[in-house]
């Protein structure tokens, strides 16, 4: 690249600063918050590893600083929106990366999203669909049934009688995108130096390469047409795509009646019938790891329709994939997790599925706890302390195995509440 067309580059980069520079200012203010917090705390510098039940002083102080930072960050994700509350969301799902306070405190912006004007959403509908596309809805609701850090659901009527869900691509967002991309390599440099414990500037370009591959939907559109095409149970809805419809900033699926499994869930009169809905989803997301090895990478009830007892899933943005090796090698781990046995195989195992970089002492340690762990552990108690302390210790951790591991996570806090115990069901649904 030509001097000349380094500094148009830097004009360019720096024009785009520019016009975010409301939220920046925010930024750079949680920035100073963060530094302050991590300053007046502790210095974790101890390398003594400490089982999840039994917390040192030292790891208390740094606790209440990372639940502090935490709050922060999700306070300024909150306020700046868009590609921000990605970013928030995205942390609250990786527990491999961040302490678990983060991951408390974050995952209230999971159904965060203020809902986009429709003159706007209009103007991109004419551009892809061009103009007079209503002549072919009957019906198409103004207001959103769905709001999302990059793009919001829309219910209409074909003028040929079908009901669809259109989801369509926040107008502006991939220029909001370029804009803080550039503030989020900058501050997480700036960063680092502070919060030492968590590799920043990797997670900050993961988020952005995520990020990016969201914002087309010819991926997802796939997505849903590799899972509809798998023998699912029956009680496994996939909703249909329009492909005609549909391109990078558009997608068409069919509309499915019923009620999201978050609110379905929040009535205690159904508790029988949530177990038994719970325990469904539990034994399909069992079959999409390890006997398709393609799986739905964020099962949360809001992407969950509840509809005379079956289960439609929503919005494949994030799928998982396993090779056959995988699916043996994780399931090994999980087994010997879930029975308390064979824990001395362990390290073994940890090295076969692809783990580096792990000490004896932490594959001990780790052993120990699981050996002791009393039967209120479920799996998920597991896996977090498991997670805990690799991360802690900087193990290698398979990205196939933390998209595993997350799935199962929000599975079992899921059912939890319901007296499930996701290991019981696990062991049920390999017999």
């Amino acid at each position: 690249m030509s001097t000349l067309s380094r500094l148009i580059q830097i004009a360019n980069d720096a024009a785009k600063v520019y016009e975010g520079r409301d939220r920046y200012i925010r930024a750079i203010k949680a920035l100073k918050q963060i530094e302050k917090i991590y300053r007046s705390g502790s210095d974790d510098s101890s390398n003594e590893v400490y089982p999840p039940d039994q917390p040192s002083e030292q790891d208390d102080e740094l606790s209440d600083s990372h639940r502090k930072v935490a709050e922060v960050i999700a306070d300024v994700c909150k306020k700046n929106g868009g590609i921000w509350v990605k970013f928030a969301q995205y942390l609250s799902c990786r527990a491999d990366l961040l302490p678990v306070e983060y991951i408390d405190v974050l995952q209230d912006l999971q159904y965060s999203g203020a809902p986009t004007g429709f003159t706007d959403v209009c103007e991109r509908l004419d551009e892809y669909w061009g103009s007079g596309w209503e002549e072919g809805f009957s019906t198409f609701d103004l207001v959103p049934v769905a709001t999302a850090s990059i793009a919001q659901v829309y219910k209409a009527t074909l003028k040929t009688g079908e009901s669809v869900a259109v989801k369509i691509l926040i107008p502006g967002i991939e220029e909001t995108f370029e804009q803080d991309s550039l503030v989020f390599r900058s501050l997480s440099r700036l960063i680092s130096p502070v919060i030492k414990e968590v590799d920043i500037v990797r997670i900050t370009e993961h988020l952005i390469e995520m990020t990016l591959s969201e914002l087309s939907f010819i991926k997802e559109m796939g997505n849903i047409k590799l899972f509809d095409t798998l023998p699912h149970s029956d009680f496994i809805n996939i909703p249909k795509v329009m492909p005609a419809y549909c391109n990078e900033k558009i997608l068409m699926v069919e509309w499915v009646d019923g009620e999201l499994l978050t609110l379905k869930l929040q009535r205690a009169d159904e508790a029988a019938d949530n177990a038994d809905i719970l325990e469904k989803l539990v034994s399909s997301m069992l079959e999409q790891i390890f006997k398709f090895g393609i799986f739905h990478a964020d099962p949360h009830p809001g992407n969950i329709i509840v509809s005379d007892g079956k289960l439609t899933i929503l919005d494949f943005g994030l799928v998982g994939k396993l090779n056959q090796e995988q699916k043996n090698n994780f399931l090994s781990i999980l087994i010997t997790l879930v029975g308390n046995t064979n824990l001395q195989q362990l390290p073994a195992l940890f090295e076969k599925a692809g783990f580096s970089g792990v000490e004896p002492e932490v594959y001990e340690k780790i052993a120990d706890y699981i050996d002791t762990s009393d039967d209120a552990k479920d799996l998920d108690d597991k896996l977090n302390a498991i997670i805990h302390q690799l991360r802690k210790h900087r193990v290698f951790i398979p990205e196939s195995f933390i998209a595993l591991a997350r799935v199962l996570i929000i599975i079992s806090g899921v059912v939890k509440p319901y007296n499930l115990s996701m290991s019981a069901i696990m062991v049920k649904s390999m017999r």
